[in-house]
């Protein structure tokens, strides 16, 4: 009935500055601040610019993610989010020109997004509803691209493999979490 998704990543990861979602998109809510207050946050506002950027209004691209996905459920199976009691919350662990050593298991932002999942379920539980973690978005940047591909891609597996253990132990879900990226050019 909660449902968390980690938006990480390096510059793209930040969106552009000015708001695009001034309102709250169907009821998806998400964390103040993003990593800039870490620790367990014991409450969540509606998901919007002003409310969860990370500073400067900025627009995260899991804003936009959240509310596709809202949209994609009522579309493909008719349920929307009025009849239903499920929440999608979004948090957003970015940083611009961090490389994948700075974003990797251990380092403040990755230990971000499990304080913020392990408080999301305890949030769930308070109000009496289930608990999962949706998934991972990963939005990449620049910092890395003089790495070279397989440096780019031993280091990108195990990021993915880190927080699918991490947050699947916080969750006690047994299903793996999806780690979801894309291709640049």
């Amino acid at each position: 009935e909660l449902t968390y998704f980690n938006s990480t990543g390096q510059s793209l990861s930040l969106g552009p500055v000015g708001e695009i979602t001034k309102a709250q998109e169907y009821d998806n809510i998400g964390f103040p601040d993003g990593y800039t207050s870490p620790g367990s946050p014991s409450s969540y506002l509606p998901l919007t610019a002003a409310n969860c950027s990370l500073g400067a209004n900025t627009e995260s691209p899991v804003y936009g993610a959240m509310g596709s996905l809202k949209a994609l459920i009522a579309q493909e199976n008719g349920i929307t989010y009025t009849t239903q009691k499920y929440q999608l919350l979004a948090t957003n662990n970015n940083h611009g020109s961090y490389t994948m050593a700075s974003l990797k298991k251990g380092q403040p932002l990755y230990n971000s997004a499990l304080l913020q999942a392990a408080a999301a379920k305890s949030i769930a539980a308070t109000e009496g509803r289930t608990f999962a973690v949706g998934g991972v978005f990963w939005t990449q940047g620049e910092a890395d691209s003089t790495a070279g591909y397989s440096y780019y891609l031993t280091q990108i597996k195990a990021l993915a493999n880190d927080y699918n253990t991490d947050l699947k132990a916080i969750s006690g879900q047994a299903k793996n979490i999806p780690f979801i990226t894309y291709q640049t050019g």
